[in-house]
């Protein structure tokens, strides 16, 4: 699910910017209101994953998914103006909030309550694994002609019947139940935080603080997703070079993620966050600093942010189960991705805008740097509160 859904639906969105947008001869500005609504379909979707989730399970809604992937790559592909490209935004908004981190994130809390952070991670990493397979298929497709990415979005769009098809196959709601006799307890020692629900975390002050923080997280990271393979071609360096930085960032990615969901288990949150946060702030002065001469730095950047992509996507339902527990995990899980998602939507299309107003995207990424860090302190605070109402509520075990 992972691979085909974030790897070829959403971390190669970059290589199509700028020639689509000079194919059909648009406005960045204008091209970049396709994920405002892309991110306000998502946002949608996800406030009402919890209900959703419970009523249908989670294979049909992956079904679901996967039919609305198809179909948003069909509308990019056919596309001759933005009414197409409007509604293919929405279609994929839809598609991937039934089939990336949310969806994921409930599923492995479900199956595998032990360890979930290194699980989460092995299974987020398909991302970097599908983006670095996407980037060398699609990438001398969308590079290949005026209108080559129609070639690309079509092969997207029969790669999704293909996935849909095995994954809806083989997908269980949950675990067999194939043990007729309890097995024997093994005395344990720590904490059991059973958490709060939903309604008394909207009047928990530490919920709005990481509301911030995930609305800031997600603008950022998806603002440079979406952009830095354009300013890279912008400021001179070769698109096969940028392609390769692209791959490289999605080798790299497949690595931080399986590293930060061990890294979760092994040191806590609080150590994995700001190693995260640390890199996501560097990342757009790093992107601010290229030039056509720096094709070195380009792949440090893509390193460095490869380091901090990561929060994003494992860090949301680790985020939900450490601050608020696994009571009503599901709904404040859905709540938390879809303000992330409102970042979404709120950032790329701010970025485009300074591009098509200063002729350069250096106004944003200070504004994504500066933002990021102040986030990152905010969310130093909200950890700290949590901990105390964790302290409060927890069973201790074992002694």
């Amino acid at each position: 699910i992972i691979f085909a859904s974030l790897g070829f639906c959403s971390s190669t969105k970059g290589l199509y910017l700028e020639p689509v947008t000079k194919a059909l001869q648009l406005e960045r500005s204008l091209y970049s209101v396709n994920d405002t609504l892309r991110y306000i379909a998502s946002a949608i979707m996800n406030l009402l994953f919890g209900m959703l989730v419970l009523r249908f399970g989670p294979r049909k809604l992956v079904a679901g998914g996967f039919a609305c992937l198809c179909g948003a790559m069909l509308c990019y592909t056919f596309a001759q103006n933005l009414v197409l490209i409007y509604l293919g935004g929405i279609l994929l908004g839809v598609g991937q909030s039934w089939s990336s981190t949310t969806l994921v994130g409930f599923v492995i809390g479900r199956w595998c309550p032990q360890n979930k952070g290194t699980i989460m991670g092995a299974v987020l990493a398909a991302n970097g694994v599908g983006s670095a397979a996407a980037a060398q298929i699609v990438g001398p497709m969308i590079n290949g002609s005026l209108f080559g990415f129609r070639n690309a979005y079509g092969f997207t769009a029969l790669l999704m019947v293909v996935v849909g098809i095995v994954v809806v196959t083989l997908f269980r709601d949950q675990p067999a139940q194939t043990v007729v006799a309890a097995a024997p307890q093994k005395k344990r020692r720590g904490v059991r935080w059973d958490g709060i629900d939903l309604k008394r975390a909207l009047k928990t002050p530490y919920f709005y603080i990481v509301c911030f923080y995930v609305f800031v997280m997600g603008l950022v990271i998806q603002s440079l997703s979406a952009i830095f393979p354009a300013h890279m071609k912008d400021v001179g360096l070769d698109p096969a070079y940028v392609t390769t930085v692209v791959s490289i960032h999605a080798v790299i990615l497949s690595g931080t993620k399986f590293f930060t969901g061990f890294a979760y288990d092994r040191l806590g949150l609080p150590v994995t966050l700001t190693l995260c946060n640390v890199a996501t702030v560097i990342a757009p002065v790093l992107l601010a600093l290229l030039g056509a001469d720096f094709q070195t730095l380009a792949m440090v950047y893509g390193v460095v942010y490869a380091i901090g992509v990561p929060i994003q996507t494992i860090g949301m339902p680790l985020l939900t189960a450490d601050l608020f527990g696994q009571r009503d995990e599901a709904s404040i899980l859905g709540v938390l991705v879809a303000v992330s998602t409102v970042g979404y939507a709120v950032g790329t299309p701010m970025a485009n805008l300074f591009y098509d107003s200063q002729g350069t995207y250096s106004t944003a990424l200070t504004i994504m740097a500066v933002s990021m860090a102040v986030a990152s302190v905010a969310i130093v605070f909200a950890l700290g509160q949590a901990k105390k109402l964790r302290t409060q509520n927890t069973e201790i075990i074992g002694g």
